[in-house]
């Protein structure tokens, strides 16, 4: 299901813990400051790996996961900060790590994550080239100087203990 701020949306076949998925995203200061204009952040992002691509149509084909930067999340207008490959097969979480400036904008920023395979390496924002694809944002507060904003992190959560509830969305933050 879509976890963005826009009409971007996942499309995948796949199942979750065996094929390509976005577990969690977190963004904190570097320091362990406020988020604010100028500083760098951190994006700390859990991503799951595809256990078993032998029955793809490209089945030596690659992960990729690029990163995306909104300094102001209403206009939606994404910057590319990196990409980067994997190879698959090895299934399991994977942590990805990115330090960043914050850029001057609106208070409300977002970072994107889009993680796929194969025809994935030449994405865009919210291009959905691959049948295995998913797409998150998470959306943060910066301090412009006035008050200072604490850290968040978004966790989804695809399975769940409690029946007809197979989704759960929560967000924490850090002081």
């Amino acid at each position: 299901a879509p976890n963005t701020i826009d009409s971007c949306e996942d499309y995948s076949i796949g199942k979750r813990g065996h094929d390509e998925s976005i577990q969690s995203m977190k963004v904190a200061s570097v320091d362990g400051a406020f988020l604010s204009v100028g500083e760098k952040a951190r994006i700390e992002a859990y991503v799951f790996k595809a256990k078993d691509t032998s029955s793809r149509s490209n089945p030596n084909e690659k992960e990729y996961a690029h990163f995306w930067y909104a300094p102001d999340a209403k206009s939606k207008d994404w910057s590319h900060l990196r990409s980067t490959s994997f190879d698959p097969g090895s299934g399991g979480l994977m942590r990805l790590n990115l330090n960043f400036t914050l850029q001057p904008g609106d208070s409300t920023q977002a970072v994107r994550l889009t993680y796929g395979y194969a025809e994935s390496r030449y994405m865009g924002p919210c291009d959905r080239m691959d049948k295995y694809f998913d797409v998150d944002d998470l959306v943060f507060e910066v301090n412009h100087g006035a008050i200072p904003v604490p850290s968040f992190q978004y966790i989804a959560t695809l399975d769940s203990p409690l029946p007809n509830h197979s989704k759960s969305i929560a967000a924490t933050y850090d002081s």
